[in-house]
């Protein structure tokens, strides 16, 4: 049997191995046949074997190999971005993701784990139009709309996660990681439902109306119109702590007293007409926040009715 006969009988039983699920075995054989002749698709092949088996340092020089012998080899380096999302090694799969999309820009598998890496780097902007590249050019990929659902969840945009983790259900009945982010999706979407209705009773105004047509902006006027909404919901945000921590310092501990004195006043040093004092100031200031936090909140009514499309109202 010549050299080039064995090297392809070896790679030939080293298919048949993955086929069957035994995947230590394909390393052995791929290894085997490498030692008769070093060439890059086996490197490959060898390496996501290694990768099925557990082996992810393995897999790692099997991958280097591959793209050292073949610097076109763009599956290789796809690979590779793979296996260093395996082994938590985030920015050494992107870059190695990045090349091999550079020559196959076509690769869903590719995309997935591009956004997959920078998600667990904390990048939602990079990761969402990597997942949506992967959607786009595979729709049935049930993993890519759950791993999108996870970054518009975690950005509390509620509306595409459910509706992604929903589609992820249709691909795939019965998929346990969409249910979760579905589930998860629809608590969140509720309990912000339910602070949203809180924000504005504790600010004195009648609920905002979330379902008018908005006017079309141009994209200077979307990041003005951005930044203006940021402040406003930053000012919210802080003047709505400030008015939970002044209810907890000043307006709970002089409501307690008032009870304290009322209910056991042989226990409880003071008159009821000093607690009462404190009691006024705490509501008074108590009033002075939630005025302020009710102007906000108009702020942002105002802002949201002109926006809205003139309907005929």
């Amino acid at each position: 049997m010549t050299q080039t006969s064995e090297f392809q009988v070896l790679c030939k039983e080293a298919r048949q191995c993955w086929r069957d699920g035994e995947y230590q075995c394909a390393v052995e054989l791929f290894e085997q046949a490498l030692e008769i002749e070093e060439v890059s698709e086996t490197h490959q092949h060898a390496g996501m074997a290694a990768y099925m088996a557990g082996d992810t340092e393995n897999a790692v020089k099997h991958l280097i190999r591959a793209t050292h012998l073949a610097p076109s080899n763009s599956q290789a380096r796809i690979n590779l971005g793979a296996v260093y999302n395996r082994r938590k090694e985030y920015k050494l799969a992107i870059d190695a993701l990045r090349k091999g999309l550079a020559m196959d820009m076509h690769c869903a598998e590719g995309y997935f784990n591009l956004g997959m890496a920078h998600r667990h780097q904390n990048e939602p902007k990079m990761a969402i139009p990597a997942l949506r590249e992967a959607i786009r050019l595979d729709p049935e990929m049930a993993d890519a709309h759950v791993q999108l659902a996870e970054v518009y969840s975690g950005q509390g945009n509620y509306k595409q996660a459910i509706e992604l983790a929903e589609q992820a259900l249709k691909i795939k009945p019965g998929f346990e990681a969409a249910q979760q982010i579905l589930d998860k999706a629809e608590q969140g979407r509720d309990t912000a439902k339910a602070s949203s209705k809180n924000l504005d009773w504790i600010a004195g105004v009648s609920p905002t109306k979330l379902d008018q047509g908005f006017r079309e902006l141009t994209d200077e006027q979307q990041v003005a119109d951005h930044r203006h909404l940021v402040v406003l919901a930053h000012s919210i945000h802080q003047i709505a702590n400030d008015v939970l921590l002044q209810m907890r310092r000043e307006l709970d501990p002089a409501t307690r007293q008032v009870y304290r004195i009322v209910s056991r006043p042989e226990k409880n040093p003071g008159t009821l007409t000093e607690a009462y004092a404190a009691f006024k100031r705490a509501t008074k200031s108590y009033k002075i926040l939630r005025d302020r936090l009710g102007v906000k909140m108009q702020e942002l009514r105002d802002y949201e009715e002109s926006m809205k499309e003139n309907n005929g109202e």
